[in-house]
C-alpha cells in the first residue's frame, strides 16, 4: 500500500483532477446563471472576477 501510494502516476494525476473539479463547478455553476442572465455569458468571458461580480449582483438583487 505504501509502496503504490508514491507512485508517480498519483502526483501526476492530483492536479489534473482538480482542474477538472474546477471545469465542472464553473460548468455546472455558469449554464443555469446564462440562460437566467444572458449578460453573465459576458461577464464570464472578462475572467472569475466578472463572474464573481455577476453572482453578487444576482444575490443582491433576489
Amino acid at each position: 500500500m505504501n509502496r503504490k501510494r508514491k507512485a508517480p502516476e498519483h502526483d501526476a494525476q492530483e492536479p489534473f483532477v482538480v482542474v477538472l473539479k474546477a471545469l465542472y463547478f464553473f460548468s455546472v455553476a455558469l449554464v443555469p446563471l446564462a440562460f437566467r442572465v444572458p449578460f453573465l455569458v459576458s461577464l464570464g468571458s472578462l475572467g472569475g472576477v466578472g463572474v464573481l461580480h455577476g453572482l453578487s449582483v444576482i444575490v443582491l438583487t433576489s
